[in-house]
């Protein structure tokens, strides 16, 4: 009784991973060296999704997405950039950002007063 438990078991296993993958197939996203650094898989898997959606005209969903997409675009910079030391933004500001000070207040990449005011 014990084996013939198992085997049904096994068999209806064994049909629905073959339905699965009938229908709903796996799929490789490959993430390469040439890829921007802020690329994840998941996140290429979307910006195609996006891109699906767009071309089938459905904008709204297509916004909605690429909202989710920029926000975790944001929080993977963040999170890849945390590690940099005040001296590196301070080169980065005196090599990117004209007049750029690293004074009390200052925000990164702003300005000085300058003729303009």
């Amino acid at each position: 009784m014990h084996s013939d438990t198992q085997a049904i078991i096994g068999n209806f296993y064994r049909t629905a991973r073959e339905l699965l993958d009938r229908f709903y197939s796996e799929r490789t996203i490959t993430v390469s060296s040439r890829d921007p650094d802020f690329i994840t898989a998941s996140i290429k898997a979307r910006l195609r999704r996006r891109n699906k959606l767009m071309r089938g005209r459905r904008q709204e969903e297509a916004d909605v997405l690429t909202a989710g997409i920029g926000k975790d675009i944001k929080q993977r910079n963040k999170v890849r950039l945390n590690h940099i030391d005040g001296k590196t933004k301070a080169l980065y500001g005196l090599a990117f950002c004209p007049g750029w000070t690293d004074g009390p207040g200052s925000t990164f990449c702003s300005r000085t007063s300058g003729p303009d005011g």
